[in-house]
């Protein structure tokens, strides 16, 4: 299943490298972040530019939640797994899907696409 972790904004990345280093195959079968592709006016002229479609939070892919918790309180970046005060709440496909729909809809022309980092 997918889950999110809250972490803070311009540290995404990094996380994704601590997580890669410190937390098992076996717990965590892929993490990542969202970017999207879009074209800004400045100078007259157009540029293209990468950026995270959810800044604040990184994508990851595990069948057993309750011990990638536990694991992840040793990562000094992160901050929280989204969910309640009973569980962790896990992304559907359709919340997924009305997320594209939320970037198409944006000034920017996006283009999402995945910076994945499969563990191991």
């Amino acid at each position: 299943m997918w889950y999110v972790i809250q972490v803070l904004s311009g540290t995404e990345e990094d996380t994704l490298e601590l997580l890669r280093k410190q937390i098992s195959e076996e717990l965590l079968r892929k993490c990542f972040v969202f970017y999207y592709e879009g074209m800004r006016k400045y100078s007259g002229e157009w540029h293209k530019q990468k950026k995270l479609l959810f800044p604040g939070y990184v994508f990851v892919i595990t069948d057993q939640i309750n011990d990638l918790y536990l694991a992840l309180r040793n990562v000094r970046k992160l901050t929280r797994i989204l969910g309640d005060r009973e569980c962790f709440i896990p992304l559907v496909k359709q919340r997924l899907n009305s997320f594209a729909a939320s970037a198409e809809r944006s000034s920017w022309s996006a283009c999402p696409w995945a910076s994945s980092r499969t563990i191991g």
